[in-house]
């Protein structure tokens, strides 16, 4: 059952990445920050980057217990559903790194707003 939620939470992070983050690049600061919004993309940076080590690291611990799953001769089911989580997380991190990439591009060209757009 845990792999399954890890399945899931990994699944909904490859869209989540990408949705956000294009958001903050375009000036959207989250209305419970506090601070400024300046601080916020550096908070935001450290979010991707741990995000960017946690994924290959899951990647390896659930790729190995996948493979300790099949080697028991266990159900064929559950090693799988681990397998695709490890899949999963590793491309976590991968998309993760992509748009920690794009953010420093961003910050660097000064095309984010130094202002926060107002919260919808």
């Amino acid at each position: 059952m845990l792999e399954l939620i890890a399945l899931i939470c990994a699944l909904l992070l490859i869209g989540w990445i990408p949705t956000e983050a294009s958001k903050v690049i375009n000036g959207w600061v989250n209305k419970r920050f506090k601070g400024d919004h300046a601080a916020f993309l550096k908070a935001y940076r450290k979010q991707l980057t741990f995000l960017v080590w946690a994924g290959p690291v899951f990647f390896v611990l659930m790729g190995g217990i996948a493979l300790v799953s099949f080697s028991d001769g266990g159900d064929t089911l559950n090693g799988v559903i681990k397998l695709a989580s490890a899949v999963a997380w590793g491309i976590d991190g991968w998309v993760a790194h992509l748009w920690r990439g794009k953010l420093d591009a961003a910050i660097a060209s000064g095309s984010i707003p130094s202002t926060a757009k107002p919260a919808a």
